[in-house]
């Protein structure tokens, strides 16, 4: 029942006249009920001021939900900038953490008992973990480019990490995400030979032996995107970023129902894309190969 009443005020649309109107009623009750306590008090007439506090305490949740409604960002314009947050904000931030640290620290592990160092390892940042956790400028530096336009429901990702350089495309359809993995042309030899065995890689099961015979780029991140609930368009298309030809690879996959306003479901996304994309950087060689061609003559 609760759950039925968060999602259809998710989902409502309140008109600015509505709005305007219940902030206007929420303070007018507000102020008469005021005035009947303090009449109350100034004249002496306790039943005035008992009166005015029981029908203040009837009336405050009232208020409290015209005040809520006034603040409350539901509807589609929520929707749209929930998307927004996901492409420009929550993606970029994991994309930046896809190339590891090179040089590994350890450090001894030991757990303090005593209430001191329990109180310090409730706060985040006087906890153990600020002992052990390698610094973050210590991490090999990415650089991760951004094109989006206000509004739209995707977003076009250029990384640029160790000389390597990395097109991707997200879409966020509300209750389904589209990637597209952008190959550049001058690979057409690896493309042509990976757009052959995309069908079959689509068909295939994750825990099938056959899976290790398939002498295919970009295999073992397609695989892992398949058992992670990605379905494997078997036709590329074609998309052009600052003049150049790329093939791209489309993946799909179902979000959950609630994916734009739960959390979790966001964080898990952006760490999945994340693998993925050090995936790729793993398994794909960048060197341009001679031959190349235009992947759709």
């Amino acid at each position: 029942m609760s759950s039925d009443l968060l999602q259809n005020i998710r989902i409502a649309t309140i008109p600015l006249k509505l709005k305007i109107s219940g902030f206007l009623a929420a303070i007018i009750i507000l102020a008469l009920n005021m005035y009947v306590i303090q009449k109350g008090l100034g004249d002496n007439k306790e039943f005035w001021v008992v009166a005015g506090s029981q029908l203040l305490a009837v009336l405050l949740p009232i208020i409290l939900i015209l005040v809520f409604l006034q603040f409350a960002h539901s509807g589609g314009d929520a929707l749209i900038d929930r998307t927004q947050s996901v492409l420009v904000d929550k993606i970029p931030r994991e994309f930046s953490k896809v190339v590891e640290h090179k040089d590994k620290i350890f450090k001894p592990y030991r757990f303090e008992t005593g209430f001191p160092q329990s109180l310090l390892r409730s706060f985040s940042f006087l906890g153990r973990g600020a002992s052990i956790d390698m610094p973050p400028r210590d991490r090999p530096e990415t650089c991760i480019e951004i094109s989006h336009v206000k509004g739209d429901c995707f977003a076009d990702y250029r990384l640029l990490s160790e000389g390597k350089e990395i097109y991707l495309r997200v879409e966020l359809i509300v209750k389904r995400a589209n990637v597209n993995i952008c190959i550049p042309e001058e690979h057409f030899c690896k493309v042509k030979k990976l757009v052959s065995s995309l069908a079959e890689v689509g068909k295939i099961n994750t825990d099938d032996e056959t899976v290790s015979d398939f002498a295919v780029p970009l295999k073992n991140t397609l695989v892992g995107a398949k058992s992670a609930g990605y379905s494997i368009n078997p036709a590329p298309i074609e998309r052009v970023f600052n003049g150049k030809r790329y093939c791209a690879i489309v993946l799909a996959r179902q979000l959950a129902p609630d994916f734009l306003w739960d959390p979790a479901e966001q964080l898990y996304f952006c760490q999945d894309l994340m693998f993925m994309l050090r995936a790729i950087l793993s398994e794909w060689n960048f060197e341009a190969e001679t031959g190349a061609a235009v992947p759709f003559a």
